[in-house]
């Protein structure tokens, strides 16, 4: 996994990576997705594995951490 720069890492403007494996409607083939601080979709694909999210993520910089569905749901104003 790549690593950022302490200046890379200053830059970062929040999101989350989540696995929407068992969600209705999600892609079983590529169930990652890049999260922002809203709860909104920011990349416009799936990702196969939470290592190809966290890649992804971290270039777009936005964070990797790994959040659950009630976190989504909070993020979304449903909780």
């Amino acid at each position: 996994m790549n690593r950022l720069s302490d200046d890379e890492l200053d830059k970062v403007s929040g999101g989350y990576i989540f696995d929407a494996t068992n969600i209705p409607g999600s892609n079983p083939e590529r169930p990652w997705q890049i999260i922002d601080e809203k709860g909104n979709v920011v990349a416009t694909r799936g990702f196969k594995s939470k290592q190809q999210a966290q890649i992804m993520a971290a270039g777009m910089l936005q964070s990797i951490e790994e959040i659950d569905y009630d976190r989504l749901m909070q993020l979304r104003g449903f909780k």
